[in-house]
């Protein structure tokens, strides 16, 4: 819809009436864009967002010992047999295939079973307390894709109309 008449261009209009119309041409040109690119921008920033957290997750991971694992998973399920096979991190048990740790003595289909549920419960609790922080010196390519893809968002949310 547009907010002019066909033949406003025709008919002399006051420098005050001419602005109006231009900043409604400009809101309804930013609403418009509003309207369609949220959802676009949010899926995109959410993307980004996860993949440097997935990053901050997996370098958690790999400090906490598997023995946490062992409050978040059934009594008995064989961290000691994993333990004296080597696995020493939890995130050096997420990167073993279950073949691998079926493999070991005293480690059975249960077992994999509970440590992989324990391992994504683990990961849930990591990635809800992950925080963004970017550093402005060292930023690395997951930052700035993230800041990429969030400047959009934030230009569409300035305020319409002159700068004061």
């Amino acid at each position: 819809m547009t907010l002019e008449p066909a033949n406003v261009e025709k008919r002399k209009i006051g420098l005050y009436a001419q602005h109006t119309l231009e900043r409604a041409h400009e809101i309804s040109r930013r609403g418009s864009a509003l309207l369609n690119a949220p959802t676009r921008l949010r899926k995109i920033v959410e993307r980004r967002a996860e993949a440097l957290t997935s990053g901050q997750t997996e370098g958690r991971l790999g400090d906490i010992p598997i023995t946490e694992l062992g409050k978040l998973a059934k009594p008995g399920i064989g961290i000691p047999a994993l333990e004296r096979a080597g696995y020493r991190t939890v995130a050096e048990l997420d990167s073993a295939t279950d073949h691998d740790l079926m493999s070991i003595r005293g480690v059975a289909k249960r077992t994999v079973r509970e440590v992989r549920k324990a391992i994504a419960n683990l990961s849930d609790e990591v990635i809800a307390a992950a925080r963004i922080r970017l550093d402005p010196d060292e930023r690395g390519d997951a930052e700035t894709s993230l800041l990429t893809a969030w400047s959009p968002n934030a230009r569409l949310r300035r305020p319409v109309g002159p700068r004061v």
